[in-house]
């Protein structure tokens, strides 16, 4: 683990795991990648994947897909210490996307 325990705070009908932690070259910092599946108990079932900037006392999510039924997947790597990369498939559904935070660049490199 990263930096300590992390509690991901889910809707009721949500589940989270944690696929992927990083380590970022400034120590107390890191990325994690998670997957929240969501369903309503009847027929709507969503699936996220979730990108987040930890430290020692916080988590900040910066970018999500909405994976649906598929098998894409995100990953995650700090070319230098104050830059997240992300990699992401092209033609998915963002949910959400941050360019920036606390002096963190966030960029997203579109993949095939």
């Amino acid at each position: 683990m990263l930096v300590g325990p992390l509690l991901f705070p889910t809707n009721a009908g949500c589940e989270a795991k944690i696929l992927q932690e990083v380590a970022a070259p400034s120590p107390g910092r890191g990325a994690t990648l998670r997957e929240e599946i969501c369903s309503d108990g009847a027929f709507t079932t969503t699936r996220l994947l979730i990108a987040a900037l930890v430290s020692s006392d916080t988590k900040i999510d910066v970018y999500a897909i909405d994976i649906g039924g598929s098998d894409q997947m995100l990953s995650l790597d700090w070319p230098d210490a104050q830059t997240l990369r992300i990699r992401s498939p092209k033609n998915t559904l963002v949910v959400f996307s941050q360019p920036e935070h606390n002096g963190i660049t966030i960029t997203v490199e579109y993949t095939r």
